[in-house]
């Protein structure tokens, strides 16, 4: 069941948290980015300063898969796609708030907290395939907002 908070297969997530959720309406997409903000879309090589709270924030997700720590404030989700596969790392810098980074995958439900593959407190690492979508999240631990500088790393 994808909206009772029980973790059925015990593995420590439960509903739209478990990447072995069966999919329903409440594990739909539930993180996009505003596709009006220009600033939401990330490539390698490139930088971006906003705000949690700035223009286009959404305040839909709570928690990720990736990570047991609370976000009950806004986050700000970017989309990165490569044109070839590459390590990349995003960095977070001149943070004025506990704010984090976490890389969801679009696994075919875009945008969602079960599909988050890494998190960190001020960098994230992660292989990205050549044309798949991956999502860029930037949230405040303990529902914390506040402004930072992002940059995107690949080798």
């Amino acid at each position: 069941n994808d909206a009772d908070e029980w973790d059925e297969d015990e593995d420590g997530g439960s509903d739209c948290l478990d990447p072995d959720c069966v999919p329903g309406a409440a594990c739909q997409a539930a993180c996009g980015p505003d596709d009006s903000t220009v600033a939401a879309e990330l490539t390698c090589g490139s930088n971006d300063s906003w705000s949690t709270d700035g223009f286009g924030s959404n305040d839909l997700v709570d928690a990720y898969s990736c990570n047991t720590y609370p976000y009950p404030g806004p986050e700000y989700v970017y989309t990165l796609t490569v044109d070839e596969a590459t390590d990349v790392t995003v960095y977070l810098a001149e943070e004025t708030a506990d704010l984090d980074v976490m890389v969801l995958e679009d696994t075919g439900l875009g945008c969602n907290p079960a599909s988050c593959i890494d998190f960190g407190l001020s960098s994230a690492s992660f292989y990205a395939e050549a044309g798949v979508t991956y999502y860029v999240a930037v949230d405040g631990y303990q529902g914390e907002t506040g402004s930072y500088d992002i940059e995107v790393v690949c080798n």
